[in-house]
């Protein structure tokens, strides 16, 4: 009880915290103990060896249960510890020992291979490997065109009626559950049709002509 001088006891007080992808927030969720007496208490707690500091105030009912959440917003990639030290209410302070460990996971990164093609014909869709991230991964293809996608979930994959200037993305996801996406814009290439001119004839100082017939290209017939 809150009257007793050594303290309330947080026996069964718990935390629990999930694993996070960078640039994504996660939670501290917290238990009521159900030896702490009723009534509000300050939670005390460290992150990462730092200074304790207020975490959040935690009200208990009458049978010694509560639940409440600390958003968290994430810190850079690797692991991450959080150190429970006390909670206090009307004076009297209960120490904790609880610790959780949790992991900010980076986001995978991909490139696309230039998607280059000629007119007509079926574009090449190529993800490389991600160089960050932890495998096995998944793969989505969408395109804010009307381009035909022949498997929108593979790594590589090919579309039909592909328009310049289309642009197509993929979204790349591993094992953690961590996505992005990537763009590249399709180059359409279109045939180029010699034009044949038409024979050149050319004199010598003598009066005699020869006619020169150009196989491709354009002339304007002086030689």
């Amino acid at each position: 009880a809150l009257s007793d001088p050594t303290g309330p006891d947080p026996t069964g007080f718990t935390v629990a915290i999930a694993d996070v992808c960078a640039g994504a927030s996660t939670a501290i969720t917290i238990t009521g103990a159900t030896n702490l007496a009723n009534g509000t208490y300050d939670i005390v707690y460290a992150t990462d060896g730092g200074a304790p500091g207020t975490a959040v105030s935690l009200t208990f009912d009458a049978s010694g249960d509560a639940t409440t959440t600390i958003p968290i917003i994430t810190p850079s990639t690797g692991v991450h510890i959080v150190s429970f030290v006390s909670a206090t209410a009307n004076g009297c302070t209960a120490p904790l020992t609880n610790v959780l460990v949790y992991t900010v996971s980076p986001l995978p990164v991909t490139t696309i291979e230039p998607i280059t093609v000629c007119t007509g014909e079926a574009a090449v869709l190529e993800a490389n490997t991600p160089t960050v991230g932890t495998a096995p991964f998944t793969w989505a293809w969408s395109s804010d065109g009307a381009a035909g996608i022949v498997d929108a979930a593979a790594q590589m994959t090919t579309a039909t009626g592909v328009a310049d200037g289309e642009i197509f993305t993929v979204t790349v996801t591993d094992a953690n559950g961590c996505s992005s996406s990537f763009t590249a814009t399709a180059t359409i290439i279109s045939p180029t049709v010699p034009t044949v001119a038409p024979p050149i004839v050319v004199c010598d100082g003598d009066g005699n002509s020869t006619e020169i017939i150009p196989t491709a290209g354009t002339s304007n017939g002086t030689v």
